[in-house]
């Protein structure tokens, strides 16, 4: 749906999420480029994530808007997870060296559908955002003390007409730590790139 600013009403324009038969969202999130519009949209573009329950495998979806949301042509499979996908976080992304911009996305991935924590991914369009995504980098086994214990990620990215200090845009992801393993000590992590347009 859209709110209309000018006459304090929403428009009543609905978009219905394909999901498959009896196939439940459980996370979803979504972000647009429409202060910094990426090279390539009419108008601004509009990226939506969100996670599919399914009974063998849940899938991470991302659907896109590049004409301000007048109509979703994009539909990409992120990740079939083979495990459980509840949390999804996006973020818009954009500088001089990549002007044509990204959606990023993370995830948690969990063992069992009653798990706590589990393990966190993320990934990024490869170069347009209509476009595919990379394959997905999992962020807690870059620390020993955080592997298969985080879970509610968020993530940020810069967006502007400038580069970050390392030429390009920087994403940042915080996530929450079973501290302790057991459930009864909590804290935030986070994880960053200050290239996450050239890298992963």
């Amino acid at each position: 749906d859209k709110y209309n600013a000018t006459t304090g009403a929403f428009i009543i324009e609905n978009y219905t999420l394909l999901r498959g038969n009896n196939s439940p969202v459980r996370g979803i999130s979504i972000a647009t480029d429409y202060t910094h519009p990426a090279v390539g949209v009419t108008g601004y573009s509009i990226g939506i994530a969100y996670t599919v329950f399914q009974s063998s495998s849940d899938s991470v979806i991302y659907i896109a808007s590049i004409d301000g949301g007048n109509t979703f042509t994009e539909r990409e499979v992120v990740a079939t997870t083979g495990f459980y996908a509840r949390h999804v976080s996006i973020s818009y992304g954009r500088s001089s060296s990549g002007s044509n911009g990204r959606y990023f996305i993370a995830w948690e991935r969990l063992p069992s559908s009653t798990a706590r924590t589990g393990n966190i991914y993320v990934s990024r369009n490869a170069s347009t955002v209509d476009g595919t995504f990379i394959t997905p980098k999992n962020l807690d086994s870059i620390s020993a003390a955080a592997i298969g214990l985080c879970a509610y990620p968020e993530i940020a990215t810069s967006f502007d007409i400038e580069d970050s200090d390392s030429g390009g845009v920087s994403a940042v992801v915080l996530v929450q730590r079973d501290y302790s393993s057991n459930g009864t000590d909590y804290d935030a992590i986070g994880f960053y790139n200050k290239r996450s347009h050239f890298s992963n």
